[in-house]
């Protein structure tokens, strides 16, 4: 079984998180959003630190407030609102 633990559930820069991470035993990274916008690391840079740590890169957590629910109902998520299959 492999382990993975969310960036956010970490203090520190992204780079420390990663640190962390592999040194607590997990072998992968989910990558929250905002660890990397302000990391002054490029994408490339943070892959090799990765591969460099044992570490895989599982996933990527956008932003919660990079898409939101329209505020025109008062119901989240309501049939007027939620996405449709065909969107």
């Amino acid at each position: 079984m492999r382990t993975s633990i969310a960036t956010v559930c970490l203090s520190g820069t992204l780079e420390e998180k990663m640190r962390a991470a592999a040194s607590a035993g997990f072998d992968g990274i989910e990558v929250f959003e905002p660890d990397l916008v302000v990391s002054p690391s490029s994408p490339e840079q943070l892959r090799e630190l990765a591969a460099e740590l044992g570490l895989s890169l599982d996933m990527y957590q956008p932003s919660p407030t990079a898409w939101r629910w329209p505020r025109r109902c008062s119901r989240t998520p309501c049939a007027d609102c939620a996405p449709s299959a065909n969107s």
